[in-house]
């Protein structure tokens, strides 16, 4: 990911405390080691880590002040009102990635979680939607258009959610069965989406309600 900036949870944690963040989201919480065991440690390595980043600067008196550039990508984090997610979870792999937007006003800024690590990077104009679109890039490569939704069969499933902090959550799950895509309804029923279908609900479920 271009101009992207890495951190782990620790590091975005300790910069939540110097920048008085408002809200820190639970997944990056559950992320980190147990600090308390020794948070001397946890202090000291977070200070090392993000001075080598060049994120943060300590003078001689010990105070510390946070980028311009890293202060500006987590303000959306810290104290933005609305965050959407794209749960991505391999069925036959057992694997796990979480996409956040953090977004704050007109600003957005995307978070990848694996594991301990984060990758953070500046969202503008329509990036959401292209980088929803290369999540789901592989409907290109679509090749039965006959084929029906068999819960054994199901590969990978996304869910796509958005909460207005304090307010209501907005929900889709989706299911990929080889190159083809199927979305649960309203209704609870599954049906088969095309990629038209897909850009419609980022664009409802990752983009309109942060605006």
């Amino acid at each position: 990911m271009e101009n992207a900036i890495k951190l782990t949870a620790e590091e975005l944690y300790y910069l939540g405390g110097l920048m008085q963040a408002k809200y820190i989201d639970y997944d990056y919480i559950s992320a980190m080691g147990d600090i308390q065991k020794n948070y001397r440690m946890y202090e000291s390595n977070a200070v090392d880590g993000l001075a080598g980043k060049g994120l943060i600067e300590e003078d001689f008196s010990g105070e510390i002040t946070v980028s311009v550039s890293i202060e500006e990508l987590l303000s959306p984090v810290f104290f933005g009102d609305f965050e959407a997610e794209i749960d991505i979870c391999g069925v036959q792999e057992d694997s796990r990635k979480i996409v956040k937007l953090h977004t704050d006003q007109d600003k957005t800024t995307l978070v990848e979680l694996d594991e301990n690590q984060l990758v953070l990077k500046k969202m503008q104009g329509n990036d959401v939607v292209e980088y929803g679109k290369d999540i789901f890039g592989f409907l290109k490569d679509e090749t039965d258009e006959n084929i029906e939704f068999d819960e054994q069969k199901v590969s990978e499933i996304y869910i796509l959610k958005n909460t207005v902090i304090g307010g209501e959550s907005d929900v889709r799950i989706l299911f990929r069965i080889e190159n083809s895509v199927f979305m649960e309804d309203e209704n609870e029923e599954i049906k088969r989406i095309n990629d038209q279908d897909i850009i419609q609900t980022i664009q409802s479920v990752l983009v309109e309600k942060g605006a």
